[in-house]
């Protein structure tokens, strides 16, 4: 009898321990399930995120990626940082134009992720001069609220942030060629005299053409010490109080 109910007993202790390691290896197979299906989540969403970064740094770089510019996608709109060069020389300033659109830019463009501002003016006046200049000094803080004109920000509104230096030009200074060496925009430079009106119609087409930023014209004509803060709105600029 006792023979019988030991051996009832220890089928059930191992039955309950057939049961109970059944029940661990479940609950192993559950966590490791949902531990995958999180990584796999993860992993996909940071590849989304990698691949909606490259996307966009390629439409913006016009279908080639670089570094990632400083260009922020907002709701609704689109936040620039970017740097600008004032290359001054007898009287006149250096800009920047291309075929697909009908006005003149500084020579510079948007910082690169990792770059200093300053690095980000000397590589950009590099790139489209093919020229080494130095940093002279820091000359405007420009906030400009436009709508976007360019394939990835089309008719959207951008906030941007232009730091704007004053290089330093020697004396020999001398572009080899007034097409920009840099990358496949067919930029051209073109030089710019300081203080010339563009509703003066005794100025040549070149002259009367749209710059931005537009105050370059007055404000190059006498320079001033120290940083001007400046605001464009609607295509209005005005001295940030």
């Amino acid at each position: 009898m006792w023979s019988v109910f030991r051996l009832f007993f220890k089928s059930i202790l191992s039955y309950a321990a057939a049961w109970h390691r059944k029940l661990r290896r479940h609950r192993k197979l559950r966590r490791f399930r949902k531990l995958t299906e999180l990584t796999e989540l993860t992993e996909l969403t940071e590849l989304t995120k990698l691949t909606e970064l490259t996307e966009f740094t390629e439409i913006a770089r016009g279908g080639y990626t670089m570094s990632a510019d400083l260009t922020v996608k907002c709701d609704g709109g689109f936040i620039n940082i970017r740097v600008g060069a004032i290359i001054l020389k007898d009287g006149k300033f250096l800009m920047a134009g291309n075929p697909s659109v009908d006005y003149l830019y500084t020579v510079g463009g948007r910082i690169q992720f990792g770059e200093t501002a300053e690095e980000a003016v000397v590589r950009e006046v590099f790139e489209e001069t093919g020229l080494k200049l130095e940093v002279d000094r820091l000359g405007f803080i420009h906030e400009n609220f436009f709508y976007g004109d360019s394939s990835y920000n089309m008719g959207q509104p951008v906030y941007e942030i232009s730091l704007i230096f004053y290089m330093k030009v020697p004396e020999d200074f001398q572009l080899v060629s007034l097409d920009s060496p840099g990358d496949n925009r067919q930029e051209h430079l073109f030089w710019i005299s300081a203080g010339s009106d563009p509703a003066n119609d005794a100025l040549d087409t070149l002259e009367k053409i749209t710059i931005y930023p537009g105050f370059l014209r007055t404000e190059l004509m006498n320079p001033v010490d120290g940083v001007r803060h400046i605001v464009t709105r609607d295509g209005k600029a005005s001295l940030a109080k």
